[in-house]
């Protein structure tokens, strides 16, 4: 397994929308010049590459594959928080505070079809990497759902939170089931000083099951992306988006964490760049 370290300062997380709006700025280079004068660094996600890779037009998936490996670099991409989970259990259950972001080689394809868009072996294995996720998602979504509307709930507060049932459903997950963490390790992550992967997953969980109690007895398609949310629990200073489904599960989310983030919109963010406002980008 490779490993990398977060970066320092003021670190954005920035969803598809926003690198698309990034890209259309008529003012991008000197944004993008800005961001590095301000000490702001933008990461990505394997959700922004799959994205990428539904772009039907190769010469703008070119252009935001050019642009992703300018502004984020030619590091790891942000893995799906399910991946970057375990390893992170690790060091928190060791009493860790410094975490280390991990990068699998069966990632390294993501990287590969953002400097090269247009190789249909490359596309093909984002493409199928989407239909796994959205079909894993679909499943945990339907497991979720009861019956009838309105019939429980709201989890997605402190209270629920603190408690073990939300704790249980995230040890039922694939790849943390196969883990063995006990509910006496999820407790142990869960009411850490600081916010991480787990403690924005259970969140995550949380809203989830909120939106189950919504949605049921009716699908809810296109919704597999929201796990990017979950990154709010990552040393993050602004999330940024424009897409208002993750825009909402990310302020929802944000209000239960321990810790100070942002959710922006891109707009905010680049203006407050351009009149190179600095208590915009305190960490």
């Amino acid at each position: 397994m490779k490993e990398t370290r977060f970066p320092d300062g003021y670190v954005a997380y920035f969803d598809t929308v926003a690198w698309n709006r990034l890209l259309d700025h008529p003012d991008r280079q000197s944004l993008i010049a800005a961001m590095a004068r301000a000490d702001v660094r933008v990461i990505a996600s394997v959700f922004v590459a799959a994205e990428i890779a539904q772009t039907r037009d190769l010469g703008r998936r070119s252009a935001l594959g050019a642009l992703v490996r300018q502004v984020h670099g030619d590091g790891p991409l942000l893995e799906h928080p399910v991946e970057m989970a375990i390893p992170m259990s690790r060091a928190i259950l060791r009493g860790e505070d410094d975490f280390v972001v991990p990068a699998r080689p069966e990632t390294e394809h993501f990287l590969a079809f953002l400097k090269d868009p247009g190789d249909d072996e490359l596309h093909q294995e984002v493409v199928d990497w989407v239909a796994r996720q959205e079909g894993k998602f679909a499943t945990v979504f339907e497991q979720l759902k009861p019956p009838s509307p309105g019939s429980r709930g709201p989890f997605l507060t402190q209270e629920v939170l603190s408690g073990d049932p939300v704790l249980e459903t995230l040890m039922a997950l694939p790849g943390v089931r196969e883990e063995g963490l006990t509910l006496a390790d999820m407790r142990t992550m869960h009411d850490a000083p600081h916010d991480s992967i787990w403690t924005a997953l259970a969140a995550m969980m949380a809203y989830l099951l909120d939106q189950a109690d919504r949605h049921a007895g009716r699908r809810w398609r296109g919704a597999f992306d929201l796990w990017q949310a979950v990154y709010l629990g990552l040393p993050i200073n602004a999330f940024v988006t424009d897409d208002g489904a993750l825009r909402t599960a990310a302020t929802a989310i944000l209000a239960v964490l321990k810790e100070r983030r942002e959710v922006l919109t891109p707009s905010v963010l680049f203006t407050g760049l351009k009149a190179r406002e600095p208590s915009l980008f305190t960490p």
